[in-house]
C-alpha cells in the first residue's frame, strides 16, 4: 500500500490579522514537519461564498500545499485509511461550519495549540497522525518573514497597482495612520473580551482622546524625519474625516463599506448587511480591500496605530521584516507615449 500523504489543515477565523498570524504558524509547521498545508477559510468572516477557492486571492510558494477541494476528494477516497488528530475532527473534517467547534478545547492541539511551536523548535516530536488539524485560535508563534511565501493573485496585484498609482502612493514615500473604529463602542464597534473592552475605553473614553493620542504618537515618530504625505486608513469614514477636521491633514483612502460596521469590524458584516448598502457591495470586494490596505501599509515609511488592531500591527512588523508581497510601480516611471 502506498504511504499516505501527510497534511496539516488550518481552520481560520476572525479578522485578517488573527488569521494571518495562524497562517504563518501553519506555514512554519508544514515546512518543518514536511506536511502539505491545506487552508480552510470558509468562515463568514473571510467569505460569503464557501466554495470560492482561496487561490482567487493568493497562493503559497516554497512549501507543499493542497487546495481545499483537492484535499476533500483525497479524504473522501482514503478516509478509512487515514488517522486524524485531534480525533474529534474526523467526523466533521470537511464540514464548512467548523466555527461551531473551533473554540471548544477538545478540538484544540495540546497546550492550546502551543505545541506547534515546540515541534517547530525541535523540542518535541511531530504527531503520528496523517492529518493534523490546527484550529486557528489560541497560542501561536511565527516568523514575520514567512509571509514572503504568500503570493497574491495576478488580478489582486493589478487592482492594487492601479489603486496605488491613482492615489499617488509610491514605496516609502508616505506615512500611514490607521484609525480603527471596530474596537471602540463610541464608534459603533464592539470587543467581546470584557477586560480588553474595559482597558480600551479607559485609555480612550471618547473619539477626541483617541485621535489626540494617535496624533501625538504620529508627531513623535516623524519628529526627526523629512516630511512626507500622510495617508489615513480606517474602517470608518467618519473617523478619518474627524481626524482631518481636527488636524487639517491626511489623505483618506476610500473604504467601500463607508461607515457600515458590525461587532468588531467590517469583516463581521453579513451578506444581508452588504445587500442593504446603497452600492450592494460584495464580500469579495471587502476582502480585496483588506489585502490592498495591508500592502499599502507594508510599503509605508511609518505605520502608526493604536496597538490594538492586529491588522496594522502585523503590517508594521511584516514590513519591518522586509515583506512587501508585491512591487509597487512609481507612476513617474511610466513611459510616456
Amino acid at each position: 500500500m502506498p504511504v499516505p500523504l501527510r497534511f496539516v489543515v488550518l481552520k481560520g477565523v476572525q479578522g485578517f490579522g488573527d488569521r494571518l498570524q495562524c497562517l504563518l504558524q501553519a506555514i512554519r509547521y508544514a515546512e518543518i514537519s514536511r506536511r502539505h498545508l491545506v487552508i480552510d477559510w470558509r468562515d463568514s468572516d473571510w467569505t460569503h461564498t464557501p466554495e470560492q477557492p482561496l487561490h482567487t486571492f493568493f497562493n503559497l510558494k516554497e512549501i507543499g500545499t493542497y487546495g481545499l477541494h483537492e484535499f476533500q476528494i483525497y479524504w473522501q477516497a482514503h478516509a478509512d485509511q487515514l488517522s486524524v488528530f485531534p480525533a474529534c475532527w474526523a467526523p466533521v473534517l470537511t464540514e464548512a461550519n467548523y466555527t461551531s467547534w473551533i473554540y471548544k478545547e477538545i478540538f484544540h492541539l495540546p497546550d492550546n495549540n502551543a505545541i506547534l511551536a515546540d515541534i517547530c523548535a525541535y523540542k518535541t516530536a511531530d504527531f503520528d497522525a496523517d492529518i493534523v488539524v490546527y484550529p486557528g485560535v489560541g497560542k501561536r508563534t511565527f516568523s514575520y518573514s514567512d509571509l514572503n511565501k504568500l503570493e497574491l493573485s495576478n488580478w489582486v496585484k493589478s487592482r492594487i497597482q492601479n489603486f496605488t498609482q491613482a492615489n499617488g502612493l509610491t514605496p516609502g514615500n508616505y506615512d500611514i495612520v490607521h484609525l480603527r473604529g471596530g474596537s471602540k463602542s463610541w464608534c459603533g464597534g464592539h470587543v467581546p473580551l470584557k477586560s480588553l473592552n474595559t482597558s480600551i475605553h479607559e485609555r480612550w473614553p471618547d473619539q477626541a482622546a483617541y485621535l489626540d493620542d494617535l496624533w501625538q504618537t504620529y508627531e513623535k515618530s516623524i519628529a526627526q524625519l523629512p516630511s512626507l504625505p500622510l495617508v489615513l486608513l480606517s474602517d470608518q469614514t467618519a473617523l478619518a474625516e474627524a481626524w482631518q477636521d481636527r488636524f487639517s491633514c491626511g489623505q483618506s483612502l476610500p473604504n467601500a463599506a463607508g461607515n457600515l460596521i458590525r461587532e468588531s469590524g467590517i469583516h463581521k458584516l453579513s451578506a444581508e448587511d452588504l445587500q442593504k448598502h446603497p452600492q450592494a457591495i460584495s464580500k469579495e470586494e471587502l476582502t480585496l480591500e483588506s489585502l490592498r490596505d495591508f500592502v499599502v501599509m507594508l510599503h509605508a515609511r511609518k505605520v502608526i496605530s493604536d496597538g490594538i488592531s492586529l491588522f496594522s500591527r502585523m503590517a508594521e512588523r511584516c514590513g519591518a521584516a522586509g515583506v512587501r508581497l508585491m512591487e509597487l510601480s512609481d507612476p513617474s516611471d511610466t513611459p510616456q507615449g
